[in-house]
């Protein structure tokens, strides 16, 4: 064989190689998707909107979610509305959104996906397009990416509905990135190592960290709390055909439970009965039950606003609430 016609045999190998990998990346991720019950592409291609979107997700997605109140990611969070993160029964893909329209990143989802075969992360964000305007030039398209901080790079699927990225852009890299130091990356996007971000169990009440989901403070919000129940049975009866119901009981309650508890005269002999019912130690004095049972009360009083907003509201009515799964 001549060393044009090897030469040519050597390139011809090569160009197939380079598709396999292609394929194998394609395919994977295609996998991945199918896995999870969901094919992130195909939904945006087929959906009318956000809320079809959501609408129509997996019901192991809709019953699976954590409710964010503060939140230091893109998207906003509020007690009354909290930032939506549903997780699934196996974590391997989540999606966010949050239900404020006055806020920013309302027209978005943001996507999370585990290939547990390549075992890598991928990020992407979904932007759901605004009636009436369309991206059918390179000026509104290049000053659509410029407000939602996107790189023309960075467009796997652009249509009149939505827009999706390609995984791992810039935009989500720049807190998710493996390795922050290589930030902003210019390598292809099937290269860029992405990681989670969670913090520390112990932190996720700091208010330094700027996050913080419903139930934080115990795992469980206000009526899992022992004390409280002793205190509901003492008053007798609870009214639970309602949630603002038992809202009602527990306030009434409230002035009542500081009796419950020893409070301390000397600093020296100071204690208190904690959230378990265990005795401990302090060398300084313990506020009353009552202001430090405040807070548990308030958190669980926004909940009661959260849920009834939650009844008719366009995006949280689809969630899938067991009556049960807070008031116990």
């Amino acid at each position: 064989m001549s060393a044009k016609n090897i030469y040519k045999a050597f390139g011809l190998k090569l160009s197939v190689l380079s598709i396999f990998a292609c394929l194998t990346i394609f395919v994977s991720v295609e996998l991945a998707h199918a896995r999870n019950g969901i094919d992130v592409r195909e939904m945006v291609k087929s959906k009318k909107s956000i809320i079809d979107l959501i609408e129509n997700l997996p019901e192991q997605l809709l019953r699976n979610y954590t409710l964010m109140q503060e939140s230091a990611s893109l998207q906003p969070a509020t007690p009354l509305y909290p930032r939506t993160i549903l997780f699934g029964e196996t974590g391997q893909l989540i999606l966010t959104f949050h239900g404020n329209p006055q806020e920013h990143s309302h027209n978005t989802i943001e996507v999370a996906e585990f290939d547990s075969r390549r075992r890598r992360l991928f990020y992407r964000e979904i932007i759901e397009l605004q009636k009436g305007i369309a991206l059918n030039s390179h000026k509104k398209i290049s000053d659509f990416l410029d407000e939602n901080m996107l790189e023309v790079g960075d467009i796997d699927i652009l249509n009149d509905r939505f827009l999706l990225t390609k995984p791992n852009p810039n935009k989500c890299m720049a807190c998710h990135a493996m390795k922050p130091e290589n930030f902003p990356f210019s390598s292809p996007h099937s290269k860029r190592l992405a990681r989670y971000i969670w913090s520390p169990y112990k932190e996720w009440a700091d208010d330094k960290i700027g996050s913080k989901a419903y139930g934080f403070m115990d795992d469980n919000l206000l009526t899992q709390n022992e004390y409280l129940r002793e205190g509901l049975a003492k008053k007798g009866p609870v009214r639970t055909g309602h949630m603002s119901d038992l809202l009602a009981d527990i306030s009434e309650l409230l002035p009542d439970l500081n009796q419950m508890f020893p409070k301390v005269q000397n600093p020296e002999d100071a204690y208190y009965v904690d959230k378990h019912g265990f005795q401990r130690n302090e060398r300084q004095p313990q506020p009353g039950f009552y202001e430090s049972f405040l807070p548990f009360y308030r958190e669980f009083e926004n909940y009661i606003h959260f849920r009834q907003l939650a009844e008719t509201h366009t995006r949280y009515k689809y969630l899938k609430y067991n009556g049960h799964e807070y008031i116990g």
